[in-house]
């Protein structure tokens, strides 16, 4: 038999939005004509005429209270003053009420607020470059890899000169210069740029003009970052025309530039690119791409793809032009703002991990918004007898309503004061505890975070504040009267609407406990790494020889060799060797030749002494290390690592060669040798994946600009750190910065990113965890008021304790359920955007999901218990006579 009566969606509409007395006659005189039609014309056909007889019943009604609503709130200022105070003078009687509600809001507010306005810093504010979305870089690539490299000056030179789609292209080459001060030397890095590069990044001066073309034989200039002449000049206006005194010579400061001006972010100063630095760094060789970047301005009239087309063109015809040095060699674009955000290429992942931490602390925001809504909700029961007598007195239902969203509008704006104090301390919490941002700078409170804490004030309001309004009033008045509000508050509707709002919180707060606990097994993961290598015990210390003292490349070598045995000295050392780069130390590329091989590839390179994979605790896997008889100037063997072997597989004896990286006068010649050794692979951080090949040299065969002395020491005793230092410093006092660190602790850093936010995820989630039990407690607590006089009609007539605390943990594990069904179904859809935050764990994974739902039903269990527990005593006898 088919079903003869009206859509309940279309019913529920009309009785919610028709008024009495004749809500009931039209609802039962359009239902009459309904089942008529489906008798004459078919359900399809009577359903639709009977939505479309609703739409036409409820629009003058909404339209006549939409127009009461807007005339109740436009009564004038006086009139919504008389209701601020009022609502003050309320809250002044409640007192616990009010101090819960401004201190859960201030907190969810404040949070809020503090994580937002690091996305704004970040992420939102445009770069202080004029038409920044013009503003690209420029790097060298290999054809068919996704990597990017650093260009060359000569190919840099050939870009400029071959293409006519920039209004200005600039080269940048990063060194550090070494000041004097009056505690020492103390290396500065700077960024050497060439004369277009201000021009060409459009950015605004504090102080003096920027230099231009500059040649060899005019002063030294340098322009310095806001920042570096706030903490190192404390903002001195006169600073222009000053001169800072280098161990290189003295320097005039040309300009300050404007604050947020941080390209490239890792410089502190900017000074000219001459000839004569060029030459100094052998920067004219084309294969030498290191510590460069190029940096262009795309012509208006020319778009992006039709300026990498041009470029790519002439990339091709360098490739044909010099073979050796640029075959299989082509160019990349990346906007300029993308490499602000991911200068390294390794925070990828950083817009998506700070977009679902504010997600995250929004849903902790939600959570307090129930529970906040069902605070309300309660209040609204106990003033009934009040709300009861200002309606006999004449104020209608929405003035009732406008009434209670002021109280909530009253509460959130406090609450946004406050939330602003705490977002101020929030902000200096998550820097100080955070990695390494992009744009830090720029991370403050401004006008956007100000606007963005109002609207969420307000959103926050109407979130906690529609429901009990709308329940406002809505009981019997006569009943209200006489039993003060207790039986009125105690409709079914109520009810549902609060354990709603439980199930809610429930199911927000799982999605944030799987969430974190996701990030927390993924950091575990993390922290099991093998690295290939032992940090424990291992402190490393980076030497940049003074120059032009050391600019031969043998006296080079022959200081890294006094300063090994120096270091190795030291009492408490085990063992000491040199490296010119550590893992987690830097990276440098090579092009690799192998013995019966036609393609060419890159490997990394790395120039080691005597000892060093005993000292970083590295496994020789087949053949021999390195030892004193092999650090010579040319040399017939070479180290590879296992990662190398496997990929081209590589065997003892087998002729590879690779090409020295220095830029002196060795720059280019070919390294070739017998592999003698094949040692483990190692990782540069604990979140690389696949450890990188690698090719070991004797350091004598490639003396380094700069180098890094490991030690392994006996025990990590005090001092050890200052006796290295010393020992360094006895053999070269003019050696700047030496400043010994642990390599444990910077392996540790390595997933600082992942540690930060499985931390924030945690406290988040810890949050929820906790606003939900209040929640529940709250909840069951008002139900068992409300049921005082059931439970105690049914003690009476023989239930037994257990059973009223079966009935009541029982209703409350039902709303736990549910939440739980409703989480899971979120985080199942919700999780993967987190893919690319974690690390050997699936977003699906089945430990972590029971888990979690463990520790929030236990948690849960414990929060209605005690107020079912309360029921359990309830005296029948004087429940009874009390009704």
């Amino acid at each position: 038999m088919s079903d003869h009566r009206p859509p309940r969606i279309a019913v529920w509409l009309l009785r919610t939005i028709l008024a009495q007395p004749n809500r009931d006659f039209i609802i039962d005189d359009l239902a009459e004509e309904f089942r008529a039609r489906i008798d004459g014309r078919g359900i399809v056909a009577a359903r639709f005429w009977f939505w479309c007889q609703v739409l036409q019943s409820v629009g003058p009604s909404l339209r006549s209270r939409a127009v009461a609503v807007l005339a109740l709130f436009a009564r004038g200022p006086l009139d919504l003053l008389q209701e601020v105070r009022f609502v003050f003078r309320s809250l002044k009687k409640s007192a616990g009420f009010a101090t819960v509600a401004i201190i859960t809001l201030a907190l969810g507010i404040g949070a809020n607020t503090a994580v937002f306005t690091v996305v704004n810093g970040v992420l939102l504010k445009p770069l202080p470059y004029a038409d920044q979305d013009r503003l690209v870089t420029v790097w060298s690539a290999m054809r068919e890899d996704s990597r990017r490299f650093l260009p060359s000056y000569p190919d840099y030179q050939s870009w400029q000169e071959q293409t006519t789609s920039f209004e200005k292209m600039a080269f940048i080459y990063g060194d550090e210069l070494v000041l004097r001060t009056d505690d020492g030397l103390e290396p500065i890095l700077s960024a050497y740029v060439s004369a277009d590069f201000f021009a060409a990044l459009g950015a605004r001066t504090t102080l003096g003009t920027p230099f231009g073309d500059v040649s060899d034989g005019a002063a030294k200039q340098v322009v310095l970052k806001y920042g570096e002449w706030q903490r190192r000049f404390g903002g001195d206006p006169d600073i222009v025309g000053k001169t800072i005194q280098f161990t290189d010579g003295s320097y005039t400061v040309a300009a300050v530039m404007a604050d947020g001006v941080d390209y490239p972010f890792w410089a502190r100063m900017w000074t000219p690119l001459t000839p004569a630095v060029v030459d100094r760094y052998g920067l004219r060789a084309r294969d030498r791409r290191i510590d460069s970047r190029v940096l262009a301005r795309v012509r208006s009239d020319v778009s992006q793809d039709v300026a990498l087309v041009e470029l790519t063109t002439v990339a091709s015809r360098l490739e044909a032009q010099y073979p050796a040095t640029n075959r299989d060699w082509t160019v990349r674009f990346l906007p300029l703002k993308t490499v602000v955000l991911d200068p390294w290429g390794q925070n990828q992942n950083l817009r998506r991990a700070l977009y679902v931490l504010l997600a995250a602390v929004g849903l902790v925001l939600l959570i307090a918004c129930a529970n906040l809504a069902n605070l309300m909700l309660a209040r609204v029961v106990t003033r009934g007898r009040e709300i009861a007598v200002r309606s006999a007195l004449g104020a209608g239902k929405w003035r009732l309503i406008r009434q209670t969203l002021t109280e909530s509008l009253v509460l959130a704006a406090l609450g946004a004061v406050i939330g602003a104090v705490v977002a101020r301390w929030g902000v200096d919490a998550l820097l100080a505890g955070a990695p390494q941002l992009p744009r830090v700078d720029e991370i403050r409170v401004d006008a956007a975070v100000l606007l963005f804490t109002t609207g969420i004030a307000i959103l926050t309001a109407i979130l906690f504040g529609m429901a009990p309004a709308l329940r406002t009033g809505g009981g019997s008045l006569v009943t209200s009267l006489k039993d003060g509000g207790r039986t009125s508050v105690g409709r079914l509707g109520t009810k549902r609407m609060q354990m709603s709002l439980v199930i809610s919180q429930i199911g927000l707060a799982l999605v944030l406990l799987i969430g974190a606990g996701l990030l927390a097994r993924s950091l575990r993961q993390l922290s099991q790494v093998n690295l290939g290598f032992n940090p424990d015990q291992l402190t490393s210390v980076r030497i940049r020889p003074p120059q032009p003292q050391y600019a031969d490349p043998r006296l080079r070598a022959d200081l890294y060799r006094r300063l090994v045995d120096a270091v190795a000295a030291v009492p408490g050392i085990e063992s000491a060797s040199l490296a010119n780069h550590i893992p987690g130390g830097g990276l440098i590329f090579s092009p690799l030749r192998v013995e019966g091989v036609a393609e060419e590839t890159t490997t990394g390179f790395k120039t080691v002494a005597p000892r060093y994979f005993e000292t970083m605790g590295i496994a020789v896997v087949e053949g021999r290390p390195f030892t004193a008889e092999d650090m010579t100037e040319q040399t017939d063997g070479l180290i590879i690592n296992r990662s190398l072997a496997q990929f081209l597989d590589i065997e003892l004896g087998r002729r590879i060669t690779v090409f020295k990286q220095v830029a002196d006068e060795g720059l280019g010649e070919p390294i070739s040798g017998q592999v003698i050794g094949i040692v483990g692979a190692t990782r540069t951080s604990l979140s690389q994946e696949v450890p990188l090949p690698d090719v070991f040299v004797p350091y004598t065969v490639n003396p380094w600009m700069h180098a890094t002395i490991v030690t392994r020491t006996r025990t990590e005793g005090p001092g050890i750190g200052e006796q290295i230092r010393d020992a360094v410093l006895s053999v070269e006092p003019e050696i700047p910065g030496v400043q010994p660190r642990s390599v444990a602790n910077d392996m540790y850093q390595t997933v600082s990113k992942e540690r930060f936010a499985a931390r924030l995820m945690g406290s988040f989630a810890g949050i929820a965890l906790l606003l939900s039990a209040v929640g529940i407690y709250g909840v069951m607590a008002y139900l068992v008021r409300q049921r005082t006089a059931e439970i105690g009609l049914r003690m009476a007539m023989g239930a037994t304790s257990r059973q009223v605390l079966q009935l009541v943990v029982g209703r409350a594990m039902w709303m736990v359920g549910t939440g739980v069904i409703v989480g899971l179904a979120a985080a199942f859809g919700l999780t993967r955007f987190m893919t690319a935050m974690l690390f050997g764990v699936e977003t699906m994974d089945l430990a972590t999901y029971a888990s979690v739902t463990g520790v929030l039903v236990i948690v849960a269990l414990v929060a209605c218990y005690l107020p079912a527990n309360q029921a359990t005593k309830v005296d029948p006898l004087a429940t009874l006579r009390a009704e």
